[in-house]
């Protein structure tokens, strides 16, 4: 390996943009998934919101994790801290995923699916996926956007484990063969909305190496020159939200390629160059933290408000202010207690447990 050089410092910071950025991402896919309920059209290309947290998350782990790679943190001790991070809101979404199959079985419905589901519950257990629910073709069939977070830390350790491999001529080579991949996956696949089932699971694989490396990519080259200011922050919130939106002018796939390969690593960086007023600094932090959190338990949430409906015999078709609004207030409301009463607690408790973090405040040493 060639000699370490020293291309400075980086200071802690907060992006608060990308905060924002992450927050109307979390909205999107939450849009994604239940549109309905609120009596408005599917956001078209809302699935890009997860190529755009994966290349957040290269960005964010690189900034936040280089310098402590050099200083001595292996790739186990990384292991403990992201899984503190991800995992307690990944297994309390299998619980919430599961529980319908358990009260169903319990009430004498021993039904195949119901079998599958919990049988899949000590796999997601273990962040790995599962193919015994019948009838669901999802990956996780306890919570479907679980895939995005199995992958993310899959790749994350993997990048602790080589951190030292990474020159930054083996960085854009990994860039350019995810973006081949990207581009395999679609053509073959006709869209890049893929991962989420067995059908399509391979291509989850190519979303998150490209999306993933160009972070990094994108952060080494602002540690070493940052990047000038080119639109206001607002702005990128408008334009995600109308990309999301916007049906495809061109054939879907060719679309979905231009939005995952160039668009959102644009907006990313973008977003690391542009920075809200100090006022809007904390509305921002919010959204940060809890696009996570709705990220993470909104999918299991709409499964059980419609067993609710069904329950209660509502029309799980009808559209109504009522309905909307018990909805949002369900998320809200289970999403905050979630954060504030669990999710928090038990991360800072075994934080204290079993993480020692080296060398946070010192210069980033990167291969050449």
């Amino acid at each position: 390996m060639n000699a370490l050089v020293e291309p400075g410092a980086v200071k802690d910071r907060t992006f608060h943009t990308l905060d924002a950025l992450r927050g109307v991402a979390a909205l999107s896919v939450v849009l994604f998934h239940c549109f309905y309920f609120y009596g408005l059209p599917q956001p078209v290309e809302g699935q890009v919101a997860v190529d755009l947290f994966f290349v957040m998350s290269g960005f964010i782990i690189a900034y936040r994790y280089d310098a402590r790679f050099v200083a001595g943190l292996g790739a186990l001790a990384f292991a403990k801290q992201r899984l503190i991070r991800l995992y307690p809101l990944f297994i309390l979404a299998s619980l919430i995923g599961v529980l319908p199959a358990v009260v169903a079985i319990a009430l004498g419905d021993g039904s195949a699916m119901n079998r599958g589901f919990i049988a899949s519950f000590p796999l997601a257990s273990l962040m790995l996926p599962s193919h015994l629910a019948p009838g669901t073709d999802f990956v996780y069939p306890l919570n479907a956007p679980a895939w995005t977070l199995a992958l993310e830390i899959l790749i994350n350790i993997a990048y602790a484990a080589s951190f030292r491999f990474w020159t930054m001529r083996r960085l854009v080579g990994c860039v350019l063969v995810g973006f081949a991949a990207v581009v395999a996956a679609a053509y073959h696949f006709g869209t890049l909305d893929v991962g989420w089932t067995w059908t399509h699971y391979l291509g989850g694989f190519a979303r998150i190496l490209y999306g993933f490396a160009a972070g990094v990519l994108i952060f080494r080259v602002f540690e070493r020159r940052p990047f000038p200011t080119t639109l206001p922050w607002w702005s990128l919130l408008l334009i995600i939200g109308v990309l999301f939106f916007l049906p495809p002018p061109v054939v879907r796939a060719w679309w979905d390629f231009g939005l995952v390969a160039f668009v959102v690593p644009a907006i990313v960086i973008a977003g690391v160059a542009s920075e809200p007023p100090r006022r809007l600094h904390a509305a921002c932090a919010l959204a940060g933290v809890y696009s996570y959190v709705v990220y993470s338990l909104h999918f299991v949430l709409i499964g059980i408000f419609l067993r609710l409906e069904d329950r209660l015999h509502f029309d799980k078709e009808a559209v109504s202010v009522g309905k909307a609004l018990a909805f949002t207030v369900l998320v809200i409301a289970f999403c905050v207690a979630a954060n504030i009463f669990y999710d928090r607690p038990i991360r800072r408790r075994l934080t204290r447990a079993f993480v020692t973090v080296p060398g946070r405040h010192l210069p980033i040493l990167h291969p050449r």
